[in-house]
């Protein structure tokens, strides 16, 4: 099966009905135990089994028939951290425990729940015997509005909002589950076009000087990557280019990590 996928909002829905729950910065898995087998799968179908084994084995002690939907984390200083679960991901840093932390329930003892409402597949979810630290509920908040500030004050990833009453589809994207990341925005000169179109850049951000790039002009309309390819004299970039760029943090190198190209900016001294 695959996991049902997240659209994309630039605000907190309001109205009846819906679930707040924060976005984990991981990778997402479904789990998987029946009698005494036990797998863990990523959102593209790779076994990681071997991977997590604290967190098999912690499925496995349910005892049931279950398969979960959720995200495969490792702690960090400031809430899940990225890098940490994928260098578990690629055999390393097995010192940094891994946590499932499950938000839905797929399958129970045999009998497909996906047709049930989120509301009820939730509440049988609660009802199994998690162990943590390898296996963890994400909780669920109806007062969206104050989950999305707390998590902006804090520097997490996001919020997810989700239908109480949807149905679970796998494979597809739905109105119905919503993902709303939490942006932060800088000014950036862009110094140049790179083989594969990636675009370089310099900025000072949060106090750091930061050089990086855009993986493929990411984020930029086909007739603002012309513009720029149009600037360009043997991939260089005339000084004065500059753009809003996007980003969800620092990694641990201090470049900004997922950069994305927000639109060009006036240069910092304003119009001429």
């Amino acid at each position: 099966m695959e996991p049902m996928l997240l659209s994309t909002t630039e605000t907190v829905p309001s109205g009846p009905g819906w679930r707040f729950e924060l976005k984990n910065d991981g990778i997402r898995c479904l789990a998987w135990a029946n009698g005494g087998a036990v797998s863990l799968w990523s959102r593209h179908g790779r076994d990681i089994t071997r991977a997590f084994p604290e967190v098999a084995a912690a499925v496995l002690a349910l005892g049931r028939g279950v398969l979960l939907d959720g995200e495969m984390v490792v702690a960090g200083a400031a809430g899940s951290d990225f890098e940490a679960v994928m260098a578990r991901l690629h055999g390393g840093r097995r010192h940094l425990p891994a946590t499932l932390v499950a938000f839905d329930l797929l399958v129970l003892d045999g009998a497909d729940l996906c047709g049930l409402p989120l509301d009820e597949r939730q509440r049988r979810l609660a009802e199994l015997s998690l162990q943590p630290p390898a296996l963890v509920i994400n909780p669920s908040f109806q007062d969206g509005q104050a989950l999305w500030t707390a998590c902006r004050a804090s520097g997490l990833e996001g919020i997810v909002c989700k239908r109480g009453d949807s149905l679970y589809h796998p494979g597809r994207r739905s109105p119905d589950w919503l993902k709303l990341k939490n942006w932060r925005e800088c000014d950036a000169s862009l110094t140049g076009i790179l083989p594969g179109s990636d675009v370089a850049f310099d900025a000072r951000v949060e106090e750091r000087d930061v050089r990086g790039v855009i993986p493929k002009g990411m984020g930029m309309k086909p007739e603002e990557r012309r513009a720029l390819h149009a600037l360009a004299a043997g991939g260089r970039l005339p000084a004065g280019v500059r753009a809003r760029v996007r980003y969800l943090g620092f990694t641990s190198g201090g470049h900004l990590r997922t950069p994305v190209f927000s639109g060009f900016a006036l240069p910092a001294s304003g119009p001429r």
